[in-house]
């Protein structure tokens, strides 16, 4: 599974007319979702920041790094469940990650192109592979799973700008401190569940400015840099 992953975004490269490189930042917010919030989209959510450099090799194609800073928190006393109630668990840590994701635009995108309704604009998805460190759980440094979508488009010159919504799965249950390995005797329950896996996610904006271009052409044309 994960070499076909590698292969769908190694193929495009194959057939690169086209080389543009931007640098950008994104502000935000962050959020968690596990044994305390199990379903609450932007609970609690925390501002968040980050930076990137795209890699775009062509319309439809992109390799992204990104480095991002934010907080995680949640606590049972926000939910009315007696179960959550009596467990009182809460946590609060900051969060560091480190992305590099493949990016697919469903309409051809070219950054820095302005012509009016041409290529400037495109919705995207995103997966790749996460390293983060939150110093204030049970498991520091993890590895996980980023995926999610956003939208993109170009605005004068060589910026463009656009937002992003991304979930992190990750392979731990530690970052609410609750790993299902201690009995809660009052209801005689256990204190979390091992396989309700701990997940993170970052909303956003971003802009970007384009610092290098390069336009390929097929040798029986001649070749034209920029």
């Amino acid at each position: 599974m994960k070499l076909l992953i590698l292969i769908f975004f190694l193929i495009p490269i194959v057939a690169i007319s086209q080389i543009r490189v931007d640098l950008g930042g994104f502000g935000g917010v962050s959020y968690y979702l596990g044994d305390i919030n199990k379903s609450r989209l932007f609970y609690s959510s925390s501002p968040s920041v980050g930076a990137f450099l795209r890699y775009n090799f062509n319309p439809r194609y992109a390799v992204r790094g990104s480095l991002y800073y934010g907080s995680l928190k949640a606590k049972d006393k926000d939910f009315s469940n007696i179960y959550q109630q009596t467990r009182n668990q809460e946590f609060s840590t900051s969060i560091v990650d480190i992305t590099l994701q493949g990016e697919f635009n469903f309409l051809p995108y070219v950054v820095g192109n302005t012509s009016f309704n041409k290529d400037n604009n495109s919705t995207y998805l995103l997966f790749g592979v996460s390293y983060f460190i939150a110093p204030n759980t049970n498991e520091p440094n993890q590895i996980a799973i980023p995926m999610g979508m956003g939208y993109k488009f170009n605005l004068k010159n060589k910026w463009a700008a656009g937002f992003e919504y991304s979930f992190r799965k990750t392979f731990t249950d530690g970052i609410d401190g609750l790993d299902g390995k201690t009995l809660l005797p009052e209801i005689n329950k256990q204190t979390g569940f091992a396989n309700n896996k701990d997940w993170y996610s970052f909303f956003g904006v971003f802009i970007s400015y384009m610092i290098f271009s390069q336009e390929l052409e097929c040798n029986a044309y001649g070749n034209k840099r920029r």
